[in-house]
């Protein structure tokens, strides 16, 4: 893996978690979208508004536009969702960023429509269903499988922190990310609930996929791809600046693009780097 260029993120109130929605790529450009305070507008209760930020990168040659919207008192009956829960709707026309109300992002300047949407808020359940098994989460750090037509426990198993992101399966296995006490990416088989990796990288356990291998945030803060089944590091890129926590991690063909942090400069960063 080697980096192939580094862009500045404009934040000069930088809080990692309203930098946690993953970027996205339309039409050979890269979204970048978080939310900071806009301190040249002041709210009816006296405080600072928030403004949505856009980087936009062109792919192609590594050219950006910026862009924002100021959340003030206009839209003050409207409900706005954490970042988390923030989804881009994209056709081959229009890119849309959904954060409680809609916003056109594809032009030059974010042009909203006030109305209050429905969006569906991130929760990690507390049971899942995969064929003939039900998986019971305590939203702690056990879980539990049961047969779905005996209703008998198969296998139990405990992991570190809480659950972080969505569980995905893939063959007869489950795919996981954990937060809190250390955080790790899993991997665990469904038959027995044996635990084939618990990658242990000491935050909140953020994966993107690269054929059936992981790339993830190290315990240093740097990148590694890791055998998905085993934890095995297969390669690791050391940065000089780290991978913030809460970063998501975008993968897109063998490009990757993730969020560090330079600490002389007090800056966030956004990373391209070539698999």
């Amino acid at each position: 893996m080697k980096t192939l260029w580094t862009i500045n993120i404009n934040d000069q109130d930088y809080f990692p978690p309203n930098h946690n929605l993953k970027p996205v790529i339309w039409k050979n450009k890269l979204f970048y979208t978080f939310k900071t305070i806009d301190k040249s507008k002041i709210d009816l209760n006296g405080l600072y508004t928030t403004k949505i930020c856009i980087l936009e990168v062109n792919l192609k040659n590594t050219e950006t536009n910026y862009k924002e919207f100021s959340i003030s008192h206009i839209i003050k009956k409207v409900k706005i969702y954490s970042s988390e829960n923030w989804k881009y709707i994209i056709s081959e026309t229009t890119l849309k960023l959904d954060i409680g109300i809609m916003l056109n992002i594809s032009d030059n300047e974010i042009i909203p429509d006030y109305e209050q949407t429905k969006l569906e808020e991130f929760k990690v359940k507390s049971e899942y269903q995969f064929e003939n098994k039900v998986l019971k989460y305590n939203q702690r750090s056990k879980l539990e499988c049961y047969d779905k037509s005996s209703k008998k426990l198969i296998w139990e198993q405990k992991i570190k922190g809480y659950i972080y992101t969505e569980i995905e399966q893939w063959e007869n296995f489950i795919f996981f990310g954990t937060a809190g006490k250390g955080g790790a990416f899993y991997c665990i088989s469904l038959d027995k609930g044996e635990k084939l990796t618990e990658y242990i990288n000491g935050d909140a356990s953020e994966f993107s996929w690269f054929k059936e291998n992981i790339i993830i945030k190290d315990i240093k803060g740097n990148l590694a791809k890791i055998n998905a089944k085993s934890g095995e590091t297969i390669e690791e890129l050391k940065l000089k600046n780290k991978i913030s926590y809460y970063s998501p991690i975008l993968v897109d063909g063998n490009k990757i693009f993730a969020r560090v942090f330079d600490k002389k400069e007090n800056l966030p960063k956004l990373i391209c780097v070539e698999i």
